[in-house]
């Protein structure tokens, strides 16, 4: 029995799973490691596409924010040609009206001059 036991003693040492547990933890940091090595660069990336995005949407509103500028500034200049047409019409329609105010002006003048000649 005594040659049994030393037996069992030697195949425990040999079957004894310590160095594949070391092995296994070996290699599980390796792989925790490159993990980590592929979240910090899967972050960087992100960050940078981030970033473009930031970059490209301030882009779009200044682009956004011209053609408003520009669509604005035709409306204005739409609006003030429309005006200085009305103000040209009015202005017209007025010197018309002067016209003919004058003339009756003129004329009643003349009837009243008349009557005072007529009356002397």
């Amino acid at each position: 029995m005594a040659v049994s036991k030393g037996k069992d003693i030697q195949d425990e040492h040999q079957v004894s799973l310590i160095p594949a547990i070391e092995e296994q933890e070996e290699r599980l940091r390796q792989e925790l490691e490159q993990a980590r090595r592929e979240a910090e660069n899967q972050i960087s990336r992100a960050e940078e596409q981030a970033e473009r995005h930031i970059q490209q949407s301030r882009q779009s509103i200044l682009e956004l924010m011209e053609q408003t500028r520009k669509e604005r500034l035709a409306q204005f200049r739409d609006r003030a040609k429309q005006l200085s047409r009305s103000l040209e019409q009015r202005k017209t329609h007025l010197q018309q009206q002067k016209t003919k105010n004058m003339a009756k002006a003129v004329q009643r003048v003349v009837d009243a001059v008349m009557a005072v000649g007529d009356r002397t």
